[in-house]
């Protein structure tokens, strides 16, 4: 009788660590999950940051460009007028056209830049946010195997089962 009670106190206290094992398992794999949750919020939020930053530098860089057109197209036109050269000249004209094409050329290469940065920006960022968003679904899952209740239950059986 008394190797019954100590066997029965043996598997008692085993099926019992074993349950406080597993909460604490499925307690750390939560916190994981939460903590990756947390870490892509942030990584979006970065991403938008990068974006915000990149379509300002792309501003500024336009904003540069066009002071430097209109620079030089005040410098050239008062070249022109010390020259006796007048604004409706054809000659003149054609000079005047050439740095508004040099401009709209600059400024297309600006674009395709800016669109070529925020696209890889956007893809570094949507990889980041998966990979998280996937070690969080990894984490949660290993959670609720962890906090699955027939492992608690067939300890239990395997107390009636033991002789």
């Amino acid at each position: 009788m008394g190797g019954i009670i100590e066997k029965i106190g043996q598997n008692r206290t085993s099926v019992f660590g074993t349950t406080q094992t597993q909460k604490n398992a499925a307690s750390y794999y939560r916190t994981l999950a939460r903590e990756a949750d947390k870490q892509a919020r942030a990584a979006a939020e970065q991403g938008l940051e990068e974006e915000k930053n990149l379509l300002r530098a792309a501003a500024q860089a336009r904003r540069s460009a066009y002071e430097t057109y209109r620079a030089q197209q005040a410098q050239q036109k008062t070249k022109f007028a010390a020259a006796g050269l007048d604004a409706s000249s054809a000659t003149v004209g054609q000079l005047l056209q050439s740095d508004a094409q040099q401009l709209w050329l600059e400024e297309e290469k600006l674009a395709r830049g800016l669109s070529q940065s925020l696209t890889q920006t956007r893809q570094q960022t949507a990889e980041k946010i998966r990979g998280l968003q996937a070690d969080a679904a990894a984490a949660r899952s290993t959670a609720r195997t962890r906090s699955n209740g027939w492992k608690f239950g067939s300890r239990l059986f395997s107390f009636f089962t033991q002789g």
